[in-house]
């Protein structure tokens, strides 16, 4: 038998403000790395880190 929900009921938590800011942290942290990678590897060698990893994901 299906159960039913009631329309009030609501027990999920909206999401919290510490997520967002630590998936922000988290990107923000990637793009530093990359600006890093760039600025002392020069394109080339960025460009191909970047596509021997996308390789090694396919």
């Amino acid at each position: 038998m299906p159960v039913e929900i009631a329309a009030g009921d609501k027990t999920q938590a909206p999401p919290s403000r510490a997520g967002a800011l630590l998936l922000g942290l988290g990107g923000l942290a990637l793009v530093a790395t990359g600006a890093l990678l760039w600025w002392t590897n020069g394109a080339a060698v960025f460009t191909d880190t970047v596509l021997a990893a996308l390789a090694w994901c396919f």
